[in-house]
């Protein structure tokens, strides 16, 4: 007698160990080739034969690398409920890895599989409610199937009457684009006398075609919404897979543009027609001068390895100038930029302090346009040197330069 009401209560316990679990064996998720379910324990009714219903937020599609918290709900007509869930891609290898995010009610069963803890299965009065984890995998996997069972048990202590559901949610893989352009700011402020704001450009293709005679070309809109013509303007020629980075734009904004808050814009494309655009917003703290005002809208930059030409941006001051040389004071290479309204005989001469000539920037024909040239002081000496821009009749100006070494 004694034997049998020892056997009772194994029994008992194990019916309970089986209706409210501390742990649930892996490969109960529903998930391929096996598709084992809570069925293995839980028996009686038919796969989906309940009037349960799942939902989560598992993203519309993943993104290589990313992390995820997933909220799980089982609502059925129970006291209880449990689950375990997995991801896997298509050709049901393991994809990412799960991870808890709820140590009280989730917990990981083996490495790829995660499920209720005991107090899990009560997290809400008709069903469960779970957060889990999932990071997802590497960029090319392809479409991810979530894999979950679940149990809403009817609290009888054992493991008949409850219902038993299983569910394969497909999540593809978020499109990635076969090519993108990017402007990062680094200099975003102009003081009210005017100067530079900087920029360095990205743009890349993953298509194994080139794409020839491409315009890239800025604008800026104005604090009152009003857009500029085009500032800078280039065509260049992008090989396959290409990948271009322009560490040092810039774009100059004189004294009298009003203050407030600006958007330098980039755009690429057939011209005027842009496919792909990029913008920031800058700052400029006040109208105002001081002795040396920035008086144009120049805008320069060093395309000469993507475009194979030295003549960059349009000046929609359209004036004789020679601007100021960028950087300068300078360490190996500095730009110097000439804008020209017409098309006019140019020479750009630089001297050094003994009113020698040791560098010819320009000499003959020049278009209109603004066009930026550069000082290469490998095989110059640290100290000053001058600048000259000469047009005849036109424009003889002189700037002061300084070599760092």
């Amino acid at each position: 007698m004694r034997v049998m009401g020892l056997v009772l209560i194994l029994l008992l316990l194990a019916g309970g160990a089986h209706a409210y679990p501390n742990f649930v064996p892996s490969g109960y998720a529903y998930d391929p080739p096996d598709n084992d379910t809570c069925r293995n324990c839980h028996s009686s009714y038919p796969l989906n034969s309940g009037d349960g219903t799942f939902s989560s937020d598992l993203p519309d599609a993943w993104e290589p690398g990313e992390s995820y918290t997933i909220h799980l709900v089982l609502t059925d007509n129970v006291t209880r409920a449990g689950f375990q869930a997995t991801f896997k891609d298509m050709s049901n290898q393991f994809a990412g890895q799960v991870y808890v995010v709820d140590a009280q009610h989730t917990q990981l069963s083996g490495t790829y599989y995660i499920n209720q803890t005991s107090s899990g299965t009560y997290t809400s009065s008709n069903g469960g409610e779970w957060d889990i984890g999932w990071t997802a995998p590497a960029a090319g996997t392809g479409d991810i199937r979530f894999c979950i069972s679940a149990a809403a048990c009817n609290g009888t202590g054992g493991t008949s009457g409850d219902h038993i559901y299983g569910w394969h949610i497909i999540i593809p893989e978020a499109t990635q684009d076969p090519y993108g352009l990017t402007i990062t700011p680094i200099v975003d402020t102009v003081p009210a006398s005017g100067g530079n704001i900087t920029y360095s450009v990205e743009f890349f293709t993953d298509l194994p075609n080139p794409f020839n005679g491409v315009n890239y070309w800025t604008t800026v809109t104005m604090p009152d919404g009003a857009e500029t013509g085009r500032l800078f303007f280039i065509t260049a020629n992008i090989p396959p897979y290409a990948d271009i980075y322009i560490p040092l734009m810039a774009q100059e904004i004189p004294s009298y543009a009003p203050a407030g808050t600006y958007t330098h814009n980039a755009k690429m494309g057939n011209y005027p027609m842009p496919v792909l655009m990029d913008s920031f917003t800058f700052s400029k703290s006040a109208t105002g001068t001081d002795a040396e005002p920035v008086t144009s809208w120049t805008a320069r930059g060093d395309w000469a390895e993507v475009t194979g030409e030295e003549s960059q941006g349009v000046d929609i001051a359209a004036e004789f100038a020679l601007k100021a040389a960028y950087p300068n004071p300078f360490n190996a290479a500095t730009r110097v930029s000439v804008t020209l309204p017409e098309t006019a005989d140019l020479d750009l001469l630089v001297y050094n302090v003994m009113g020698e000539v040791v560098a010819d920037l320009h000499h003959g024909v020049q278009t209109a346009g603004a066009h930026s040239y550069t000082l290469d002081g490998t095989n110059l000496s640290s100290g000053l040197y001058f600048v000259q821009a000469i047009v005849p009749g036109k424009l003889n100006q002189i700037q002061k330069v300084t070599l760092l070494k």
